[in-house]
């Protein structure tokens, strides 16, 4: 099956309760790409959380982000964040008290974090 990739020699180095922070990889028996390649090493933080007026947003990528959305737990998009202000703070203000998810797009994938509004 062509969807599949098998991942020889792989030593986990350490494990968060957020998932793996770090790999070393041997070879590959498929298509010979890293491990590494494989697992992202991408991460966002949202503080405070829960947050009250305005949310802070640290993205850590080599990635271009694209986007950044919000939504309802009910995956309902609530808001789009304009890309140039997402480093001074978002304002929730408006938002209702609950719990939302923050989701930043970028060139290679979305990555997703819950925040409470309270």
């Amino acid at each position: 099956n062509s969807d599949w990739v098998y991942i020889d020699d792989v030593v986990i180095e350490g494990c968060a309760n957020n998932g793996i922070q770090g790999v070393i990889a041997g070879n590959t028996s498929k298509d010979k790409a890293p491990a590494e390649e494989l697992i992202s090493s991408a991460s966002i933080e949202v503080f405070p959380n829960p947050a009250v007026e305005e949310l802070n947003l640290r993205v850590n990528t080599t990635s271009e982000v694209k986007a950044v959305r919000i939504f309802a737990i009910t995956g309902k998009l609530i808001q789009t964040v304009n890309i140039g202000e997402y480093n001074e703070g978002i304002d929730v203000s408006e938002l209702n008290q609950g719990i939302y998810i923050i989701s930043v797009e970028t060139d290679t994938e979305v990555l997703n974090k819950r925040f409470i509004k309270g």
